[in-house]
């Protein structure tokens, strides 16, 4: 019976030991992760919106003042006491602004006076406070953080790669810079990096149960990504594919183990997106997610056909990340680079949404024909120049964070040679190739900037963190080797 009670006592220790680990595991970076940010956040004053971010007020302030989801606000010099029903934008994070509203009038009201048309914006700042929005992002960008650490942990199986990723990201200055935005990255980021940490975990899971627990998560997140920023939506399919080659490969789930827990995946995800499907099949007879928006950014994109090949060459150098504008002005002629970037008054993003589309639009005789009418006659009908020009484009998207992606992308093959080594290859490859397939997407679709695949950044921060993890262990500090701890515990 003694024996007993002393297994029993020990047993008890242990798996509190191993609870007080786990919470020291995620509380710790958490608190850190917040305290980092807090600081990159409100060192600053709150800014004024800008640019994209008036678009997503007027949502919101449809939303605050009529609670539809409308295309824009409710204009009162036409008399208007409640905007249509609209479906141009995501509704998650106007949703989620709109729910702070509610808690907060301060908010309600600043919000109101930047959204609807007409209103004096100078006036603004003292009609309310954006800070209890800015607050709230600040906690999600924290968790959003945590997300990189876990993921770094389950890819790695170490505790040191984790912390160096997260405190890598941390530096990037990403999450503290969206923070202080009223931009869906505050969303789409936080859910794409949980997205990947789910399913990564659920990819090394050891039991059925588990697995089935976190990819249905993997696929909730990956809906709320799309309920973000719509694009992710095409990620669906090539999850669809990668998951069960994945699982087979890391030897967790074969045959019909790996498709059940595929099954999982797709199911959550689809009951996500249910809600808001349903919502536009009922108000405008279809369950796309967005109409009308699409035609509009594909026109932009399209615009970057018409460089020269000239131009195509020196686009490799003139957008790498930095240096790249200015390297290109010392090796070439202006003429050759100038349109590329955003100054020039014929550049090709001006030209785009400028009379390019106004030409676009009227051969196509209306917005509702206007992405098939671009897709068919300059996608289609020039396929090879689009997809030429798509490879540059899609390399200026895939610097998020500057130099960090520099080195990110220089020790992919080292680090993944040694992951393969170490049978740890496959949910690594799926966590990079979900936000590398976007890369291309929004190549392919957009006008491809880093803002666009900010997902990215967190494999970048885990490659390096790896390969720094690497020159650690073979360097230890002495206090380290003499007290007998490890590293990666």
């Amino acid at each position: 019976m003694r024996m007993r009670a002393r297994g029993g006592h020990a047993a008890g220790r242990d798996k509190a030991g191993r609870a007080g680990a786990a919470l020291g595991h995620g509380l710790a970076p958490f608190l850190a992760a917040l305290v980092v940010i807090g600081l990159q956040v409100w060192t600053k004053p709150l800014k004024a919106p800008q640019e994209d971010e008036f678009r997503y007020l007027a949502t919101m302030t449809a939303l605050v003042e009529s609670g539809v989801h409308g295309d824009r606000a409710a204009d009162a010099e036409r008399g208007e006491r409640a905007p249509p029903p609209g479906r141009s934008g995501a509704p998650a994070y106007p949703m989620f602004a709109t729910l702070m509203a509610r808690l907060d009038s301060g908010l309600a009201a600043i919000i109101r006076c930047y959204g609807r048309p007409g209103w004096e914006r100078r006036s603004c700042p003292e009609r309310g406070s954006f800070a209890s929005l800015v607050a709230v992002q600040t906690v999600l960008a924290a968790l959003s953080a945590v997300l990189v650490f876990w993921l770094a942990r389950t890819l790695s199986g170490s505790i040191l790669v984790a912390w160096l990723a997260m405190v890598i990201t941390l530096a990037a200055g990403e999450l503290g810079y969206y923070a202080r935005t009223y931009l869906t990255e505050n969303m789409s980021l936080l859910a794409m990096h949980g997205f990947l940490a789910f399913a990564a975990a659920g990819i090394v899971a050891e039991r059925g149960r588990a697995r089935g627990w976190l990819l249905a998560g993997a696929g909730v997140l990956l809906a709320l990504a799309a309920l973000s920023r719509p694009a992710y939506l095409y990620l669906f399919p090539v999850m669809v594919v990668l998951l069960p080659a994945a699982l087979a490969w890391s030897g967790r789930a074969r045959g019909q183990a790996a498709w059940i827990a595929t099954a999982v995946f797709c199911l959550a995800f689809l009951a996500s997106l249910a809600p808001w499907a349903l919502r536009n099949l009922a108000l405008f007879g279809d369950p796309a997610l967005t109409r009308g928006y699409a035609g509009s950014i594909l026109v932009q994109r399209v615009a970057y056909n018409m460089m020269s090949w000239a131009e195509w060459a020196v686009a490799f150098i003139y957008w790498l990340p930095d240096f790249g504008d200015r390297l290109a002005a010392l090796l070439f002629a202006p003429e050759l680079y100038e349109r590329l970037g955003w100054q020039h008054p014929q550049n090709y993003y001006l030209v785009g949404n400028g009379p390019f589309f106004a030409e676009a639009l009227r051969a196509a005789g209306g917005q509702d024909r206007l992405f098939a009418h671009v897709l068919e006659t300059y996608v289609l009908g020039d396929l090879l120049k689009h997809v030429m020009v798509t490879i540059p484009l899609s390399l200026r998207g895939l610097w998020a964070g500057k130099y960090l992606a520099l080195a990110g992308v220089a020790l992919l093959w080292p680090v993944g040679r040694d992951l393969a080594r170490r049978g740890r290859l496959a949910p690594f490859l799926v966590a990079l190739l979900a936000p590398l397939f976007m890369v291309g997407f929004h190549g392919f679709v957009s006008v491809s900037i880093p803002r666009y695949n900010l997902a990215m950044i967190a494999l970048f921060a885990f490659v390096l963190a790896y390969a720094l993890a690497d020159v650690i262990r073979r360097f230890p500090v002495a206090a380290w080797r003499s007290s007998g701890r490890s590293l990666d515990g």
